[in-house]
């Protein structure tokens, strides 16, 4: 059986402002998956653009802009293997900006949130891998997926805080240096076999 679980954070932007603001969901985890098309897989050299805000703002709305990301995670157990793949995505579809909002400081703020959430999708990566025998108690993923979301939003949250949600230029800098080096802690295939 296959199971696929996708676990969603929103951030949004006015002037340079951003709230968290979770996606309701049970556990954190959705049972959908995302169309391919409309989703940007994490890349390091894949970097968000305004034109990846497809989503049509709300006139009404005073934020300027936000950015949906999250973190797929697929996983089965065949004939007592387990195989899993863990993603972090960008929905085109879910995430808009004003004009007035298209900002390169303020993009440069959500590309960090997108970098951090697949920080999270590689500390996913390496608790699954840790797992013994984790075809025969499946609650346990779902345990580590669900205390990861919470680590997750809960340092979306402190990040938005300690930057002043990108103005503090110098609080930016510092989390822009602590996501690249954890990326780099994090990136399986830079290290040696």
């Amino acid at each position: 059986m296959k199971k696929y679980f996708l676990i969603t954070i929103i951030t949004v932007g006015c002037l340079g402002l951003h709230a968290q603001i979770p996606f309701p969901d049970k556990l954190g985890l959705t049972v959908i998956q995302p169309q391919k098309t409309d989703t940007i897989l994490w890349s390091a050299g894949k970097k968000l653009k305004w034109d990846d805000f497809k989503c049509n703002p709300d006139t009404n709305e005073k934020y300027l802009s936000a950015s949906t990301v999250s973190i797929e995670c697929n996983w089965n157990c065949a004939d007592g293997k387990f195989k899993y793949e863990v993603r972090a995505l960008f929905s085109k579809s879910r995430s808009w900006a004003k004009k007035e909002g298209q900002k390169e400081y303020l993009l440069q703020h959500e590309q960090l949130h997108f970098n951090l959430t697949e920080v999270y999708a590689r500390m996913l990566k390496k608790e699954l891998g840790l797992l013994a025998n984790p075809c025969i108690n499946q609650d346990k993923i779902k345990s580590i997926i669900a205390e990861l979301k919470e680590k997750h939003n809960q340092e979306q949250k402190k990040y938005d805080k300690e930057t002043n949600h990108g103005d503090n230029k110098a609080a930016q800098k510092k989390w822009e240096e602590n996501i690249k080096k954890r990326l780099n802690e994090l990136d399986v295939t830079s290290k040696k076999k």
